[in-house]
């Protein structure tokens, strides 16, 4: 199984270069690339969770796990939705 990461604790924030442009930016590369896991390291204040869910299903993931990585990051994990 392939996976990335994407890591948007560090990105400044802009108004071009927000966590959710560069998400769905990395999110269209993965895509194209048939990527079928990915990471996702992000600060809930930036993106809430759910609209990171949005966000990911808008581009065929779906959210199996969310963790705690401290006190204001989460990792978050999405697989590729399977057609059946």
């Amino acid at each position: 199984m392939n996976s990335e990461e994407i890591d948007l604790r560090k990105t400044a924030t802009t108004c071009n270069s927000h966590p959710i442009l560069q998400l769905k930016s990395s999110l269209e590369s993965l895509s194209e690339r048939s990527v079928e896991e990915v990471r996702v390291i992000f600060s809930e204040k930036d993106i809430p969770v759910n609209i990171l869910r949005f966000i990911l299903a808008k581009y065929g993931y779906i959210v199996h796990e969310i963790s705690r990585l401290n006190s204001e990051s989460f990792l978050l994990i999405a697989k590729r939705k399977t057609e059946k």
